[in-house]
């Protein structure tokens, strides 16, 4: 096991999402990507953020293959707790 495999974005799913976090978060998902996925360069990180008040907020990932320059993307969603739900 790698127990310091993935990204540290999970470690702030009780934030408020505003453009600070946003910044925060873009900086994980590339530091991990470069560490442990080195088949490819990050073309673009982009998140939408109409669902946050729901629980949700999506992220996309551009990314680019190294070995034959196809460009790709990824969404994963990433489940955030609202504001004033914390202990419930």
């Amino acid at each position: 096991m790698r127990p310091e495999f993935g990204c540290r974005i999970h470690e702030h799913v009780f934030d408020a999402v505003d453009a600070y976090a946003l910044g925060r978060f873009d900086y994980e998902i590339r530091v991990a990507l470069d560490r442990f996925e080195p088949r490819i360069d990050v073309v673009g990180v982009e998140f939408d953020t109409t669902r946050v008040d729901d629980g949700l907020l999506e992220i996309d990932i551009a990314y680019r293959l190294r070995t034959s320059s196809d460009v790709r993307n990824l969404v994963f969603p990433f489940y955030v707790i609202p504001a004033g739900e914390e202990g419930e």
